[in-house]
C-alpha cells in the first residue's frame, strides 16, 4: 500500500549516470557515459557490477517522478544493488525512464525532515540537514 504526499511545483537540476531504463527497457549506458575507465578496469566493477547503496530517479509513463533509495552494505538487512538490479527495481516500480543518481554510504532519503531509510555511513545520517529541499516533492511511501 502506498501513501501519496502533496505536490508543489519544484525545479530540480542535477546530474547522474548512467541511464538505467529507456522506453521501459533496461538500457545501461555506462560505456557511452564514461563510467568504464580503460586505465582502471576495476572501477566499473566496484561502481556498477558490485552491489552498493543507490540513489535512483525515474519517471513513469504518466509523468510521475520516482525517487528511490536502495540501502546497502548491511548484510542481514540490505546489500544494495548493481546497475542491472537497479534497472529492474525501477522497471518493477513502473518507471519508463530511469537513471542512477549516485550511491554509496551517503544514500539517504528524508521526508519532512525524517530519515526514512538506513544509510550505511555517517554522511547519510546527516541527511536531515538538507531535507527541506525534499519537502515539496511528491512521494509515495509504504504504509506500515
Amino acid at each position: 500500500m502506498l501513501r501519496q504526499l502533496g505536490v508543489i511545483a519544484v525545479l530540480l537540476i542535477g546530474n547522474g549516470g548512467p541511464r538505467l531504463l529507456s522506453n521501459g527497457s533496461p538500457d545501461i549506458t555506462a560505456y557511452a557515459e564514461g563510467f568504464v575507465w580503460p586505465e582502471d578496469h576495476e572501477f566499473y566493477y566496484r561502481f556498477g557490477v558490485r552491489r552498493n547503496p543507490r540513489t535512483l530517479a525515474g519517471t513513469t509513463p504518466g509523468g510521475d517522478l520516482l525517487l528511490v533509495a536502495v540501502d546497502g552494505r548491511r548484510p542481514g538487512y540490505s546489500v544494495g544493488a548493481s546497475f542491472e538490479e537497479s534497472a529492474q527495481i525501477m522497471k518493477t516500480l513502473g518507471a519508463e525512464e530511469a537513471v542512477n543518481l549516485d550511491g554509496g554510504g551517503s544514500t539517504a532519503m528524508t521526508v519532512d525532515e525524517r530519515l526514512v531509510n538506513r544509510p550505511s555511513d555517517a554522511t547519510g545520517l546527516s541527511a536531515t540537514r538538507w531535507s527541506c529541499c525534499l519537502r515539496s516533492w511528491s512521494a509515495s511511501l509504504p504504509v506500515s
